[in-house]
């Protein structure tokens, strides 16, 4: 089926999982995804544990579909390529420090007026011109400073806040800018990471002014009593997500505790007797009378999963979200499918290309630009690109091997 996307071709500059996550979503939807990576380690990625027979989870999760070339962009003749490259891409995707894109060449104003079409995205810490941008900050600092940590006590979460709802404006600024490129051409897509991230801070920022300017970790909204994680008789785990008094209310009456009407958005700290109502109950059946209890229930009550069995059991119900992918070079991965449904289309993940090695691509795109055999080996031969000869067998793209 006809994939969104087949038209377009992506350059992706970016390390880590700000570009990557917002490549692989149009790499997944047909586009032609290329990774520019540098000729000594290329994208950290590759590096990060855990690791299975030399290959990173990290790589295995993000860079499927994509192909990869290894260039030194601080050579001219590599430059004057990625130049012509250029001419041919719609999005740019880069998340270096403000400032390094114009010492090499590379920056907006430079790759427009090449190729005045080409949707520009930049990932950084609080946007181009703002100085803090040059600050060593991750993730966490960047979660840290909108107040949540705050609000979680230091509870640091197992996701990346800051990198996700950041890739994902850079998604959003990417469509919106090939959306008006005809009428006004290519454009700068900034994206803040902060603004990322305070974006997705709105409902607790409102409480925050609504409560009189101030929100601690006991005013917030849940964890309540009625939504909340509770320990069962044999250590296991279920959510609640009892948010409507009506359903609670009739909780309540099932476990004969009317004195309980009414409190589910009571904090813990604000109601403890209610709190621990709950935690006794939750305690008094084990986690298999939960799933017994609950079957002819009409409550938002459910066993909290393992990593395993939550896998598992989406395999069975989801396989279109996530499975198992046989790859030639590397054999059996999970893999996590973009989940965009757009009419009777989706990416299927049985037609993913392997995430490539470094340079897998290097001569085949190189030979599409225009560069002739002699000047690839000399290139090669000075160190300005890096080509694997062995995965470049395996794209599809482009069928000229290293």
């Amino acid at each position: 089926m006809h994939k969104p996307f087949e038209n377009l071709v992506v350059i992706d500059l970016s390390r880590y999982l700000l570009g990557a996550y917002a490549s692989l979503y149009f790499a997944d939807l047909g586009a032609r995804v290329i990774k520019v990576e540098d000729t000594r380690t290329g994208d950290l990625v590759r590096g990060e544990e855990p690791k299975l027979d030399g290959e990173s989870y990290y790589h295995y999760a993000l860079n499927r579909n994509k192909e990869s070339i290894s260039l030194n962009l601080k050579d001219p003749e590599v430059l004057g390529h990625f130049y012509d490259l250029i001419k041919k891409a719609d999005v740019l995707i880069e998340n270096y420090r403000p400032g390094v894109t114009k010492r090499l060449g590379i920056d907006f104003e430079t790759l427009h007026d090449i190729n005045p079409d080409l949707v520009y995205v930049s990932f950084s810490a609080y946007g181009q011109d703002d100085p803090r941008s040059l600050d060593a900050l991750h993730d966490i600092n960047i979660v840290a400073k909108t107040g949540y940590y705050d609000l979680t006590q230091g509870a640091v979460a197992l996701l990346q806040p800051a990198d996700l709802s950041a890739a994902m404006v850079g998604i959003q600024g990417a469509l919106t800018g090939l959306l008006i490129r005809g009428e006004n051409g290519g454009s700068h897509i900034d994206v803040s990471m902060y603004d990322s991230t305070v974006w997705w801070n709105a409902m607790l920022d409102s409480r925050w002014f609504f409560y009189g300017k101030n929100l601690t970790s006991n005013m917030r909204e849940y964890p309540s009593v009625g939504y909340n994680i509770y320990r069962t008789k044999d250590g296991r785990m279920i959510s609640f997500g009892l948010y409507e008094h009506n359903f609670w209310n009739d909780f309540c009456d099932d476990i004969d505790r009317p004195d309980l009407y009414n409190m589910l958005k009571d904090t813990p700290e604000e109601n403890p007797i209610a709190y621990q109502a709950v935690v006794d109950f939750a305690a008094s059946m084990t986690y298999a009378e939960w799933e017994t209890w609950l079957e002819d229930k009409p409550y938002a009550i459910a066993p909290c999963l393992t990593k395993t069995e939550a896998i598992e059991l989406a395999i069975k119900t989801d396989p279109h979200m996530i499975n198992y992918v046989d790859f030639p070079r590397f054999g059996t991965a999970l893999q996590t499918n973009t989940p965009h449904v757009i009419g009777k289309m989706r990416a299927r993940l049985e037609d993913a290309r392997e995430p490539a090695e470094l340079g897998a691509s290097t001569r085949s795109v190189l030979s599409w630009l225009g560069s002739s055999n002699e000047s690839i080996d000399a290139m090669l031969e000075r160190g300005a690109i890096k080509c694997t000869p062995e995965a470049d067998e395996i794209q599809p793209v482009i069928a000229i091997a290293c």
